[in-house]
Formats: C-alpha cells, structure tokens, sequence
C-alpha cells in the first residue's frame, strides 16, 4: 500500500490573473491599478493533497493522511478526494496568484505537526507504506521534530520507543540514526526561513547518508531550492523547473528539456505532479521515469490530466 501525506494542509485561494480573452497576462497590475478579468478558485490544498488528486488520475490506490476539517473536506469532496486519516482539524491558507510568468504564493502555515500528533495510527501508516513521502517541511515550523519522529520510524524504531524520548533526545537520535529500510522521496521545499534550519540541514544531511543496497533516499526540489540543498550529498537528486529537468546520481547527471507550453491554466501544484510522477514509474517499476513525469506535471497544468 502507499500511504501519502503527513504534511500540513492548506486552502488555497487561486487568483488566475488573466486578459479579457481568458489568457495569463505577462506583467502583474501596478499597484492601485483595477483588474477586471481574473479568475478566484478556492480549493484544498497543499503538497500530498496535489500529489494525492494526480495520483488518483493515475489511477493508482492510496491513503491521504493529512490534517483536515469540515471546509476543507467539502472543498476535497470537489476534486473526488477524501482523508483516511486525519491529524488534526486546523487548516493553513493559501493565496496564489497565477500570471504568464508563474506564481507567487502567499502561505499563512501558523497550523503545524508536532511530535504531539505522532500517534500509534500515524506510525502504523507510515511504516506500512511501501514508499514513504517526506513532504512540504519549510511551511511547517515544528517539521524538526516531527521529521525526527518519521525517520525514526523509517530506520525502525518502535513508537513506543520514540514517544517515551524527551524533544531534545528525539532530535539528537534522529540526526545520527542511519538505519533506512524502505525506500524515501523528500520534497522539503524550501526551509531558508525556518527557525530550526542549522539542525534541519544537519538531519537531512545525515537523511542524505543512508543507503543500503538498493534502498536510498531520493531528494527532489525546484530550481529555487537546488542551492539551498546543493552541498547535501543524497544519492539521486532531481532539480526541476520551467525549462528543464536535471537528474543527478552518484555516477551520472541528465539533463531533459521540459516543452513549453501555450495553453496554461495554473501553476500551483505543477511541482506536486511532477512528484506524482516520479512516485508513481518508482512505484509500479522500481524506476524514475523522468520523461513521464514531466508529461504529467504538464497535463496538470493544462487542465488535460
């Protein structure tokens, strides 16, 4: 089974900054200016839960696991979506505004996971899953120590043995713990703003050293976030953004030009479809599929998926 999410939740206000023809404008209105033609959608999101909706287009089986309340289930019931799990009731919030040249995202993350949610339930989900997802941890403030509970879990720890740790043991552990026994793909996102980030690096840097045979850690991250991760030595990174796709291994780099698209409908989650992508070829063939991926990040866009 492949149980997804364990990241905060967001709704997200989409604001489509368009012409009178329906298309993205190239330059956003000076301020005090009055736009007349955008587009407001208000939908569930969030990274698993953008990654959760390709997934089911792609029709593979999965569990969400995420944060969620009576609003945001109604707005999850819209994109056919449901939890299995939920962490607990608050919800962040999203503004993004869409234009020719991309986006720009305005997050209200005060809504977090702490070790206080890490129940039994949320360790039997992520040790059950076949491939486990470590997403979205510069929105969470607290990601450090709920990180810390989740690659515990990964190396094999018992709950029992990681819930009776005080905070500053559970974080210390946590960071010389090298144990990996399934396979682990991490979007962090970017972290340059968080408050525990010397002791993020230091963990995801020890996260980046656990391999074993053909079991090991896969980082992927926006051209945005490459330089913030670039001394991190994980075995396989892929850095991807509008133009292209760069997959790095301990031996070889390829490098995928991305098609440019005309018809664009949004660019909020294209990342997390790009992600879908690659967890779905890992998932169904044990290989990363880069071209596929892109294919998909790119119907996502379009409104073609």
């Amino acid at each position: 089974m492949l149980n997804i999410g364990f990241d905060p939740s967001f709704i997200d206000t989409i604001v489509r900054a368009q012409n009178s023809s329906g298309l993205l404008i190239d330059t956003l209105p000076e301020p005090g200016d009055h736009h007349r033609s955008s587009k407001i959608n208000k939908t569930a999101g969030g990274n698993s839960v953008n990654i959760s909706y390709t997934l089911k287009k792609l029709q593979l089986s999965h569990n969400l696991i995420i944060p969620s309340n009576d609003e945001f289930d109604s707005l999850l019931g819209k994109r056919k979506l449901k939890v299995q799990y939920k962490l607990h009731n608050q919800i962040n919030e999203t503004v993004a505004i869409n234009w020719n040249k991309g986006e720009i995202q305005f997050n209200d993350s005060s809504s977090t996971l702490n070790v206080d949610h890490f129940t039994k339930k949320v360790y039997q989900y992520w040790t059950d899953s076949h491939i486990q997802c470590l997403l979205n941890l510069g929105l969470n403030h607290t990601s450090l120590e709920w990180l810390s509970c989740l690659w515990l879990s990964s190396c094999g720890w018992e709950f029992e043995d990681i819930k009776n740790l005080s905070k500053s043991s559970l974080i210390s552990n946590a960071i010389n713990e090298q144990n990996l026994i399934k396979p682990i793909i991490l979007d962090p996102g970017s972290i340059k703003f968080h408050p525990n980030r010397p002791q993020l690096i230091e963990l995801l840097a020890n996260i980046s050293q656990s391999n074993k045979d053909d079991i090991y850690p896969i980082l992927i991250n926006n051209n945005h976030e490459y330089y913030e991760y670039q001394k991190l030595a994980f075995p396989t990174k892929i850095t991807h953004s509008a133009e292209e796709v760069i997959y790095k291994t301990m031996s070889n780099t390829f490098n995928y030009d991305v098609p440019k698209l005309d018809n664009i409908q949004t660019f909020v989650g294209a990342g997390d479809a790009f992600f879908a992508g690659i967890l779905f070829s890992l998932y169904q063939s044990k290989t990363i599929d880069i071209e596929f991926a892109i294919n998909i990040a790119q119907k996502y866009m379009t409104y073609d998926l």
